[in-house]
């Protein structure tokens, strides 16, 4: 029997997360799956209206890598499709040097990135993604591959945070037959992206496998299932990793925290190293969790009190603190040199900095760039008199936001050091959102 499309009726309990009327930016390469999603958020909105119920402003975004010949061209192609869908359209490029490894992940960072801080500059807080049913197991698969523990097993969750934006994935129930009969019934055309066939990539030759692990009993829907059981196994472990870094970390307005290993205690393993993942993660900015064996190994030294002279991972520097008690504690920093690239932030926009600050520039006729403060910036701070703090807060501030105009110092937001006319500056800290850290008090 063939796979019967989705209807909007249908579609519309899938987008319940969404607020009704909410402004929505919507993810769309061109490939089968965006352009099935595509397709049924046209339809949906035009079912909405029919029945006089609030309806969202879609945005689709459209990232032009520059990683084929073929992509320019592709974008405009979307963008000629979404026009017939009756959809606003976007073409978002990702300019210089591109990488020579790993490069499906850096496009993914990147197409993230330009997404979250096109939709950050508008004020849009949700960001529409294809991924369904095939891909859920997919994902888990290659999780297990790389010996993820209980939340990397759980796979993609319906809704998460990424880049200051909420990810909604209403697919995630749905198998790619549906979405392939939704293009079939709308005779809508798609992009056949040849690297979706390059088994030099882990996700396809993944892809290519489960049709062997069906034959053994392990097919989409058990793989599914099995992520749906880790999930829950997760909610109970994310309610003890809450409560263990209330309890035993604060943070510092510059952007780093500190543990008291004496608060930290000696919790379950599969807890603790949770929890010390997710300070990484928060302090780096990244979303993705380190890996599990380096993870186990410099977790393990913290508890010990074994951290030498500090140690990096996941774009962190752990270190001892030594303006901790007697029994003695650990700050984690953003390591200087993991710093992302400088940015630009137009004037009345906002702009996402190294996924852990939203900047933005307010009645300013020209825009800003974004950088590491850096010994530049402290040389700047000290200049307008500011005094400088010394230890882990010192390296904290340097791996900090520094804003420049024309190429000069122009405010350090952290700092509240600004130059004359920057008073329109904002600055948010995003990296410790969701995380129950007490504040760093003045001792």
């Amino acid at each position: 029997m063939s796979a019967r499309p989705l209807t909007p009726a249908a579609f519309d309990r899938l987008m319940k997360p969404l607020e009704p009327g909410a402004r929505l930016a919507l993810g769309v390469s061109g490939g089968r799956d965006s352009m099935a999603l595509a397709v049924l958020v046209a339809d949906w909105l035009r079912w909405r209206e029919e029945k006089k119920l609030p309806a969202s402003q879609v945005f689709v975004l459209s990232v032009d890598h520059g990683l084929r010949k073929e992509a320019a061209s592709e974008a405009r192609q979307v963008g000629r499709w979404m026009r017939a869908l009756g959809l606003a359209h976007r073409i978002l490029r990702w300019e210089g040097e591109k990488p020579s490894a790993d490069i499906q992940a850096e496009a993914r960072t990147a197409r993230y990135r330009l997404m979250g801080e096109w939709a950050a500059s508008r004020g849009i807080r949700d960001l529409l993604l294809a991924h369904h049913l095939e891909d859920q197991a997919e994902t888990f698969l290659m999780r297990l591959q790389r010996g993820s523990g209980v939340a990397g097993l759980a796979a993609m969750k319906p809704v998460s945070e990424r880049e200051g934006m909420r990810l909604l994935r209403p697919l995630l129930s749905v198998p790619r037959a549906r979405l392939e009969a939704v293009l079939k019934t709308h005779d809508q055309a798609y992009i056949d992206d040849p690297s979706n066939e390059d088994e030099g990539f882990l996700r396809v030759k993944v892809r290519k496998a489960l049709p062997l692990l069906e034959e053994l009993g392990l097919g989409t829907e058990r793989l599914v299932a099995t992520a749906r059981h880790m999930a829950r196994a997760g909610e109970v472990l994310e309610a003890q990793k809450d409560e263990l870094i209330a309890r035993a970390v604060t943070r510092h307005p510059y952007g780093f925290c500190r543990i008291d290993r004496a608060a930290w205690g000696k919790p379950f393993e599969e807890t603790g190293l949770s929890a010390f993942a997710q300070l990484l993660r928060a302090v780096s900015g990244s979303v993705y969790p380190p890996r599990l064996e380096a993870l186990e190994t410099a977790y393990h030294a913290f508890l010990r009190g074994k951290l030498g002279k500090g140690r990096t991972l996941h774009g962190c520097l752990i270190a001892e603190d030594k303006d901790a008690g007697a029994k003695g504690g650990a700050v984690i920093l953003r390591e200087f040199a993991a710093i992302a690239p400088d940015i630009a932030v137009l004037p009345g926009k906002q702009a996402v900095w190294d996924g852990r600050f939203v900047l933005k520039a307010e009645a300013l006729r020209s825009g800003l760039e974004i950088g590491p403060l850096g010994q530049e910036g402290l040389k700047a701070l000290k200049e307008a008199g500011m005094s400088l703090p010394s230890g882990p807060a010192r390296k904290a501030l340097m791996a900090g936001p520094m804003m420049r105009r024309a190429g000069r110092f122009f405010a350090a937001p952290l700092a509240g050091v600004r130059a004359k006319g920057a008073a329109g500056i904002l600055c948010e800290p995003i990296w410790d959102a969701g995380l129950q850290m007490a504040p760093e008090t003045e001792s």
